[in-house]
């Protein structure tokens, strides 16, 4: 359906992703290409007919750029999931029927005379459903803002904990933070299965966190854990077990924290202590894979 108008959120545009994903000249494309779809019949679509696409020199001249940009902006819209592109150039954007349904839930006041030009009870009853309509979805917005803040916060632990650089905007970051928040879990136990997961999967060597390596029995393949610390794996169906797991002897952290701790580690495996006592700073704060602690060694006394 063809449409004189689509709908531009002012605090999602202003302070949302789009701003931080996308550089000024590619968000002058997006809001080309929503006003492409937006002048489409296919809903969503950027395209000449439902098999058929624009070349990206047709891009540039309806948007009056250049190729180089229209070229560019799509590379980044699809990387941050802001467009899908589908064979012979067919664009759609993605999301678009749940930022732009207002256009069809105003269809009745355009259509009918009477709902726009008569004060009536029917009308009243109609104007008021669309007002509600138009709270939930306003809840609906702010708490996916919230959650994006959420999602944003615990991927940047992740990244923090493990070395990684996954980013908040991926699919599955949001798909599976997004079902465990709804399974009421906080963003301390996001954190805290990080660090769990960390201190099981990550060790110290020569001052550098590293991939525990697990050899299999049978085949003697080695398997680096660290591959595993990852949104798909942490925070899948998996998450409740991890949350109910021990962290890996997080007495050691704390021991190394504190100079005045240090005898209390070579007393349990003085051959050891050379791979902590030059701990950097910022392996310090993460939950490190340690040998046996003192607390171990005074519950077993």
């Amino acid at each position: 359906m063809r449409r004189n108008w689509i709908k531009l959120y002012v605090d999602q545009t202003l302070r949302g992703s789009c701003f931080d994903e996308l550089l000024p000249d590619e968000r002058f494309v997006w809001f080309g290409f929503l006003l492409l779809a937006g002048d489409n019949a296919l809903e969503g679509k950027i395209c000449i007919t439902e098999k058929m696409g624009y070349t990206n020199e047709q891009l540039a001249g309806l948007l009056r750029c250049k190729k180089e940009l229209i070229e560019r902006s799509i590379k980044k819209m699809i990387k941050v999931d802001k467009v899908k592109l589908y064979k012979n150039n067919v664009i759609k954007v993605i999301n678009w029927q749940k930022y732009q349904s207002e256009y069809q839930r105003q269809k009745p006041y355009r259509s009918n005379p009477e709902l726009q030009d008569e004060v009536t009870d029917k009308v009243t009853t109609k104007s008021d459903t669309l007002e509600r309509e138009g709270d939930i979805e306003g809840e609906r917005d702010k708490k996916e803002k919230k959650n994006k803040e959420i999602i944003k916060e615990i991927i940047n632990h992740l990244n923090l904990k493990a070395k990684k650089n996954f980013r908040p905007t991926s699919a599955i970051a949001i798909k599976n933070i997004t079902a465990r928040l709804n399974e009421k879990y906080t963003i301390e136990q996001f954190k805290k299965v990080v660090d769990i997961k960390c201190s099981h999967w990550l060790e110290l060597k020569d001052g550098e966190l590293v991939g525990v390596i697990v050899i299999d029995k049978d085949t003697g393949k080695k398997q680096d854990m660290s591959i595993y610390l990852s949104p798909d794996t942490l925070f899948g169906n998996k998450f409740e077990k991890y949350l109910n797991q021990n962290a890996n002897k997080e007495a050691i952290q704390e021991a190394v924290k504190h100079e005045k701790d240090w005898q209390k580690i070579k007393e349990v495996r003085p051959e050891e202590t050379y791979k902590y006592k030059p701990i950097p700073e910022e392996a310090n704060k993460i939950i490190i894979k340690a040998i046996p602690t003192y607390r171990d060694k005074k519950r077993k006394e």
